[in-house]
């Protein structure tokens, strides 16, 4: 099939092609270089995304349950796949013969609703982006729902990655672009508005670079030790405190919203926690840091839904979790939080995995 356009990339010449993707050189109405790479999704059920990457590659991709065949557009920030110049211009550096594994996976939570995660990875970087959604009447707020925020937000973040910026500022940057783009046609600042929980990681001047916002994830693997894990609590303690409030209480009634109000209050607000959504400033309360790249043996990025195999079943330990993402893959933790879901009786959520072995 010819492509002139693709998401608002214009197409500037083919790269290649293999059994499942075209791969296309695109230029952004901005003058950003990319790779476009248009996928034929076949099959149903959830499914995870494997891919041994090149310094100069890039993928983005949403995958979910029950997604229609056909061909899907998948914009691949910063790179391609192969060293060269394409219509007069180099889309990539030269490859040095390094081979990044990239491995993802991800499955809907919510029977009828859309997954409201992104999962992204560039060679020197990952993001994740677990929306929030479920939430009453928040299609009056916003028309465009949780999914396109999750999926726009996560987009700016990668494709922001190796502009020299630090992790705050690139967050703080997605956020205010992201809301400029429905500020005039949503309430963004309406408390139901879309927001999301946020986990990043880069590899760049021999470091390991780390940001977390919200109930997302990162843990690394350590040479000399134990796993490195960075996540906030703060989320995770007010919910469950609001969740034993709410045990017995009707839904609906008035008790019941007078509670959710509460919670909702401590969003973004001192003393309770902080997700991006329209306000850029939540970024100075994202925990962030860096460690030598050279004592990390793995790295993985785990939305709330992906890492309660660990922090809410302990089924394992983190090292136990990486270990079994390296040797069976994210789609295997996913089928054993599904499994522990089940046996314990809790209730499902959107779980999503990024790991770089």
């Amino acid at each position: 099939m010819a492509w002139d356009r693709i998401g608002g990339y214009e197409i500037v010449a083919p790269l290649g092609s293999g059994g499942m993707d075209d791969v296309f050189f695109a230029v952004s109405p901005t003058a950003e270089e990319a790779a476009v790479e248009v996928v034929r999704v076949g099959g149903a059920g959830w499914w995870a995304y494997r891919m041994g990457l090149r310094p100069c590659g890039a993928v983005v991709r949403r995958v979910g349950r029950n997604q229609r065949a056909g061909r899907h557009p998948v914009l691949l920030s910063g790179g391609c796949h192969g060293p060269g110049t394409v219509g007069g211009r180099s889309p990539c550096r030269p490859y040095d013969g390094r081979v990044v594994r990239m491995v993802m996976a991800t499955d809907a939570g919510h029977p009828g609703r859309a997954n409201e995660d992104f999962a992204g990875a560039v060679a020197d970087g990952l993001v994740l982006v677990d929306g929030a959604g479920g939430i009453a009447d928040a299609a009056r707020v916003c028309h465009h729902g949780v999914a396109w925020y999750a999926t726009r937000l996560g987009g700016a973040l990668l494709g922001a990655l190796s502009l020299g910026h630090s992790l705050r500022e690139v967050l703080a940057e997605g956020i205010e672009r992201i809301t400029d783009e429905h500020r005039d046609t949503c309430d963004v600042a309406h408390p139901i508005s879309p927001f999301a929980a946020v986990a990043m990681l880069r590899f760049v001047g021999g470091r390991v670079e780390h940001l977390v916002l919200g109930d997302a994830v990162v843990v690394l693997g350590r040479v000399d030790g134990e796993p490195f894990v960075a996540h906030d609590p703060r989320e995770v303690v007010i919910a469950r405190s609001v969740e034993q409030r709410l045990q017995g209480v009707p839904p609906g009634s008035d008790r019941y919203r007078r509670l959710l109000g509460e919670l909702r209050a401590q969003r973004n607000s001192p003393g309770g926690f902080w997700v991006a959504k329209d306000d850029p400033r939540v970024v100075a309360e994202a925990v962030t840091g860096s460690r030598p790249a050279a004592g990390v043996t793995g790295a993985a990025l785990l939305s709330n839904g992906a890492s309660r195999l660990v922090d809410t079943f302990g089924r394992t330990d983190w090292a136990g979790l990486l270990d079994l993402l390296d040797s069976a893959g994210p789609e295997e933790v996913i089928r054993r939080v599904r499994q522990a879901e089940a046996r314990e009786g809790v209730a499902t959520d959107d779980a999503t995995i990024v790991y770089r072995g």
